[in-house]
């Protein structure tokens, strides 16, 4: 079921490496999924530190079944794993359906806060 998502989303990859394409990236996922997987996934609009860079920025990424998937971690990486390089904080939760409405209520991925 994630394959197909993820090979969808592959063939977008260049795009999503820049700066900022994390919540385009994180919208598409989410939504690419299928009913009964969006259910248990959430979307994450945060700040993180990276520990390798030194610095923090925001970002946007979905957990789903202990796994962090995002721009970077296309394939998913474990939660606790993703932690240990990128440290979240000031983060706010989405559902799937709170994800569609306000993507169609703004007209743009986030952040939204």
């Amino acid at each position: 079921m994630l394959t197909k998502v993820l090979s969808i989303l592959a063939e977008e990859l260049p795009e999503y490496a820049e700066p900022g394409m994390c919540y385009p990236f994180a919208n598409k996922f989410i939504r690419s999924l299928p009913k009964g997987v969006d259910d248990r996934a959430i979307l994450v609009h945060g700040t993180v530190y990276n520990t390798l860079l030194d610095r923090s920025f925001p970002h946007a990424w979905v957990e789903l079944d202990g796994k962090i998937y995002d721009n970077v971690f296309t394939e998913g990486i474990d939660k606790e794993r993703w932690e240990e390089f990128l440290v979240p904080s000031n983060t706010k939760t989405y559902t799937w359906h709170e994800s569609v409405r306000r993507m169609l209520d703004t007209g743009h991925h986030g952040p939204w806060e």
